[in-house]
């Protein structure tokens, strides 16, 4: 029972992604408008985390900072605890002067990782807008190629039609009493300007 549900299941997808190709063929201006506006809210998205990469780097060069002022003042209080020779001030000085080396060196290397990190963010958003752009450049090129078959079909409505009347126009004034009447017409105008009748 399972697997013929898994079969029934598999053939609905298969079916499923075979009409949604079907229909992006149909109408590729449609399927790109939804891919760039998904671009564009990905790319959004990429934006903010690039903001808050910025000012976790800040964070992390001002902690940087933090342990290297407090390392050089710990390094001095235990130059002159060695002067004064006081062993509790030497024993704490030189604990806290440890700990900081420790934590400036791990800050140096997480500072150096989330710069790099930064980087690759910047060089990955920037990839991205430039392929919105191209989806851009691409939707504009589909539309104008959508406006010349409209504006083609449209003219070929019009154009057709009035070869047509056109040629049954001629068709009727070959016949003799309708080009009779016109010449009749013809000769009364001619005659209210006293010029000879046209021939």
């Amino acid at each position: 029972m399972k697997a013929l549900w898994n079969r029934l299941k598999y053939t609905v997808q298969s079916d499923l992604h075979e009409w949604l190709d079907q229909k992006e063929e149909e109408n590729p201006i449609k399927t790109l408008n939804m891919y760039l506006e998904q671009a564009e809210e990905k790319t959004e998205v990429v934006a903010g985390l690039l903001r808050r990469q910025s000012r976790l780097v800040e964070q992390l060069e001002g902690e940087l900072e933090q342990s290297e002022l407090m390392l050089g003042k710990r390094t001095l209080q235990l130059e002159k605890a060695l002067e004064l020779q006081e062993e509790e001030l030497i024993l704490f000085a030189e604990a806290e002067k440890a700990q900081f080396e420790n934590r400036t060196a791990q800050l140096v290397q997480v500072v150096e990782e989330a710069k790099k990190e930064h980087a690759h963010l910047e060089r990955q958003y920037a990839m991205m807008q430039h392929k919105i752009e191209d989806m851009r450049l691409r939707q504009m090129q589909l539309m104008s190629r959508e406006n010349v078959i409209h504006a083609e079909r449209n003219i070929d409505e019009l154009l057709r039609p009035e070869v047509e009347t056109v040629d049954q126009m001629t068709e009727v004034f070959k016949d003799g009493p309708q080009r009779k009447q016109a010449t009749d017409l013809e000769q009364r105008l001619e005659a209210l300007v006293n010029y000879p009748p046209l021939s």
